[in-house]
Parts: structure tokens; C-alpha cells; sequence
């Protein structure tokens, strides 16, 4: 019997140590958790954003980055009462059930205490004391580790957001400017003014083929006729030659 109760002793104190450990963690985290770690986030991204701008702003012309200066002081930023409202809301809800959660957790842990030590006799109070002491020895190491450990921690890596960024201009490069056109005024033509096309002329009158002067002719023959032609030698001529 005694090894018995020790056993449910032993249990009770599991029991309600794990109920007092889950309930301060949940009440712990939307009382003063969740402002430390909106502080990290703002710090984790502040980090990131000066590293960048270390890196890019010297490269930058002092021109171009008085426009871009101009630029980001004319943005208006868009009115985010809606959104905020909405993740107040759901913020809210999730509040409610966890303290349903918890709340039904610790009723039920300490209507089981009541319970088993209305059964074994045991010593509520001292059962309530030990849980306590476990549970500020929790209390004071998740503050603790909180506030030095992760306020502390950067988790959000630069060079990764650096390598991230170039991998994405070079598989996706940006879209070429639209080329500037310069509209050339139409000009007068320099080029002579067509004359206009001769009307054909009308077909002269053909000459018929002139034919040779016939009495040109005639006294050309008649001169000819009129020279001495040489007399060729007789027989009797040859033979006196010969004979003398």
C-alpha cells in the first residue's frame, strides 16, 4: 500500500507539474514574450537592411541616389487599418483559446489533486509548494534565456538574402527599356519635279530612195572610150625585127 501511494505520489506531482509549466508558458508568451520577440524580428530585419545598403550604397552615383531619395520620399504608404484590425482580431482569438485550453487543464488538475489526496491522505500543501519552487526554477530560466539568448540571436542571414537576390536577376533578368524614337519631321523633296512627257511626234512623210544620175554615168563611158588604147604588134612587124 505505502509503495502503491508513493507510485500515485510520484504521478500527481507529473501530473500537476506538467499542467503549471504548459499554463505559465502559454501565459508567459502573450504577456511578455510575444513584445520581446516583435523586437527581433524589427532587429533581425534592421540587420539585413544595413548590410545590404553597406554593400549597394557605395556604388551608387551621388545623382542617382539623390532621385532614388526623392523617389522613396514621395511614396505614400497605404492605409493598413484593415489589415492591422484583422490580425488584431485573430490575435484575440487565439488568446481566447488558449485560456480555454488552459484554463480547462488546470480546473482538471486540481479537481485530480483534490481527488487523489482526499484518497491517499496526502499533503496538498506540500504537493502545491514543490510545483511551485519547480515552477519559478521554469519561470526564471525561460526569462532568462529569452532575454540573453534569443533577444541576442540573428537568425535572418545576409549573404543568403544576398545570393537569393543575384540568383533572381540572373535567371529572370530585367525587361529591356523601350527604345526612344525620334519622330523626323517630313522634309520637301530635293528631287527634280518630273517634266512632263513629250507628246510623240507624228510620223514624217518617207523620201523616196534617190536613183543613180544616169548622165554622170554616160560621160564617165564616153571619157573612157576617148583614151588610146595600145595597138598590140602584127606578124610582119616581128618578122622584120627578126630579119634585121
Amino acid at each position: 500500500m505505502e509503495i502503491e501511494s508513493h507510485k500515485v505520489y510520484l504521478i500527481l506531482n507529473i501530473i500537476i507539474s506538467v499542467a503549471l509549466a504548459s499554463s505559465f508558458i502559454a501565459f508567459f508568451f502573450f504577456t511578455y514574450a510575444k513584445n520581446v520577440e516583435k523586437l527581433i524580428v524589427v532587429k533581425n530585419v534592421k540587420y539585413v537592411i544595413n548590410d545590404l545598403l553597406d554593400n549597394i550604397v557605395p556604388l551608387i552615383p551621388k545623382s542617382l541616389k539623390d532621385q532614388i531619395i526623392e523617389q522613396i520620399d514621395q511614396i505614400k504608404l497605404p492605409d493598413m487599418t484593415e489589415a492591422d484590425t484583422n490580425v488584431e482580431n485573430e490575435n484575440n482569438k487565439l488568446l481566447v483559446r488558449s485560456k480555454q485550453l488552459y484554463g480547462k487543464v488546470l480546473i482538471g488538475t486540481i479537481i485530480l489533486t483534490l481527488i487523489i489526496s482526499y484518497i491517499y491522505k496526502f499533503n496538498i500543501i506540500e504537493i502545491v509548494v514543490s510545483n511551485l519552487i519547480l515552477l519559478g526554477g521554469i519561470a526564471l530560466t525561460e526569462y532568462l534565456f529569452l532575454n540573453d539568448v534569443i533577444a541576442n540571436h540573428i537568425s535572418a542571414d545576409p549573404n543568403t538574402i544576398k545570393h537569393k537576390v543575384i540568383s533572381t536577376l540572373l535567371s529572370d533578368p530585367l525587361p529591356e527599356s523601350p527604345k526612344l524614337t525620334t519622330e523626323i519631321p517630313p522634309t520637301q523633296s530635293t528631287s527634280p519635279s518630273p517634266t512632263p512627257p513629250t507628246p510623240p511626234t507624228p510620223p514624217t512623210q518617207s523620201t523616196p530612195p534617190t536613183l543613180p544620175n544616169t548622165s554622170s554615168t554616160s560621160t564617165n563611158l564616153n571619157s573612157l572610150s576617148s583614151r588610146s588604147i595600145p595597138k598590140m604588134p602584127t606578124l610582119q612587124s616581128i618578122s622584120s625585127i627578126l630579119d634585121s
